[in-house]
């Protein structure tokens, strides 16, 4: 949001990195070190959605291409037409990447883990 709007300048050597990288960077630097002094907590939502990220890397261009194409046909074409639009696309991508994750890259992996250990 802080990019699209123009409020920083993040021309070719601007703020971006004052604005998003050093932020970011703490941010993962505070769960290594809790992660090292012991302090973890597994949540098990959250490390599902953590194993499904690949998925919704490889597949959400099309996911929500499709998705946006298909509702601005059904939904009316206002300000709540977008809001919706946005908010069901954003549920299709997360259930579509589930499903995507559990059909077909858990599949992949047995298989690879089978491969590696020889006992295709």
């Amino acid at each position: 949001w802080f990019y699209q709007s123009g409020e920083f300048d993040t021309g070719r050597f601007g703020l971006r990195f004052l604005v998003f990288g050093i932020p970011s960077f703490f941010f993962v630097l505070g769960f290594l070190i809790l992660e090292k002094s012991g302090i973890r907590k597994r949540s098990g939502m959250l490390v599902k959605w953590g194993d499904t990220s690949y998925s919704l890397y490889l597949f959400h261009p099309l996911i929500l291409q499709g998705s946006i194409k298909f509702l601005e046909h059904v939904l009316p074409q206002n300000g709540f037409g977008l809001f919706l639009a946005i908010a069901l696309s954003f549920l299709v991508l997360i259930f579509a990447t589930w499903v995507i994750y559990e059909v077909v890259e858990t599949r992949i992996i047995t298989f690879g883990k089978r491969v590696a250990k020889g006992t295709l």
